[in-house]
């Protein structure tokens, strides 16, 4: 029985001279043929030898996933292929890139997608039977495979790993903005055929790697009523804006500039509070004589400081004069022979301790 290409997922053609285009449209099946032909990953590496000529590839996109195993086959087989001849593919998102078709479009060296378009990624999943050792073998296939997964994400993506997993975990959809802003995809265009390529998916019978039809057509239905509402927008470079809406964008600057002056104003204006605390609490420190009254002086304007340094170098400094002055005072007492004289009473004791003290705040003074 001849072969049949009624379940074939991809065509590849020219388009011109230098540019071939790659359709995959459809579910991401292990066999080419619907009675279980040749692979699909074969087929597709014998049939892309014939565009080895090309400078440009444009690989469209349209398909809920499929068999992991083939969608990282051709991701591979084009990344290599484009490598090896020179060939620049860019990928166009124009409905749906989920599950193993979100992967395997990151082999584009620039992605496109359509307003409307949906990329979708999640854990991998299986069917098992067996006892527990060979569930816990496929449990340890699906991690090994969710890692391969990252792998590539991890190529393309502004996420971190953590992040791309944790998204995984959730089953996470993407709508073109997000998806830009995730960096999965480089630029969002209009396409009016989004949301009918959708449906066109959401439409088969099973879909393979377990993405169910109606999960699909309600994330479609809400799609169309962000569209019906004007929640989806195309985004704009700031130019495009400058000309599509001047005014609001000169509002915009103008606000911008008026907050940035109040924003300026304040903080002059705290600074001016705080200057004036720190030269308040400069002017109340004690100073004991000229030369500490010209560092205060200075520390306010010429050679700013903070008062509680300030304060730290003069107790130090007044510490240490006073200590030199109480060891001139025992030494002229020691000359003296003051030391040898034994008061007769307490009342005397307390004479010869104040006429000590008074000598040694006389001197100090003198300093």
């Amino acid at each position: 029985m001849p072969k049949i290409q009624k379940n074939k997922f991809f065509e590849i053609k020219n388009l011109t001279e230098n540019t071939a285009e790659i359709r995959i449209y459809g579910t991401i099946t292990k066999w080419a043929w619907e009675d279980y032909g040749e692979v699909s990953s074969a087929n597709f590496a014998k049939e892309l030898q014939n565009y080895k000529n090309v400078s440009q590839i444009n690989l469209r996109v349209n398909s809920p996933g499929g068999d992991v195993f083939e969608a990282s086959a051709i991701y591979n087989l084009l990344k290599d292929f484009a490598k090896v001849n020179n060939i620049q593919i860019t990928g166009y998102i124009d409905g749906l890139a989920a599950s193993a078709a979100s992967f395997l479009i990151l082999c584009a060296s620039k992605i496109v997608m359509g307003i409307g378009a949906l990329f979708m990624i999640h854990n991998p999943l299986t069917y098992a039977y067996g006892n527990s050792i060979e569930l816990q073998k496929q449990i340890e296939l699906l991690d090994t495979v969710k890692e391969s997964i990252l792998d590539i994400y991890c190529t393309k993506s502004k996420l971190s790993r953590e992040e791309i997993a944790e998204k995984m975990n959730n089953e996470k959809w993407f709508r073109a903005n997000e998806a830009l802003e995730a960096g999965f995809i480089d630029e969002i265009v209009e396409n009016d055929n989004s949301l009918e390529n959708i449906k066109n998916i959401s439409n088969e019978l099973h879909i393979e790697n377990f993405i169910h039809q109606d999960l699909l057509k309600e994330k479609l239905k809400e799609i169309e009523n962000m569209k019906n509402i004007g929640g989806i927008k195309m985004s704009k470079s700031v130019q495009e804006l400058l000309n599509e809406y001047p005014q609001l964008m000169n509002d915009f600057k103008n606000q911008i500039i008026s907050e940035q002056e109040e924003s300026q104003k304040e903080t002059i204006k705290n600074a001016v509070l705080e200057e004036r605390k720190r030269i308040e609490a400069l002017e109340k420190i004690p100073v004991i004589n000229e030369k500490q009254k010209e560092i205060i002086n200075k520390a306010k304007y010429e050679e700013p400081k903070d008062p509680k340094d300030i304060m730290a170098d003069f107790f130090m400094s007044n510490a240490n004069k006073a200590h030199e002055e109480i060891e001139k005072i025992k030494n002229e007492q020691k000359e003296s022979g003051i030391n040898n004289i034994t008061p007769s009473t307490e009342e005397e004791q307390d004479d010869v301790f104040n006429e000590i003290c008074a000598a040694a705040i006389q001197a100090f003074n003198k300093k």
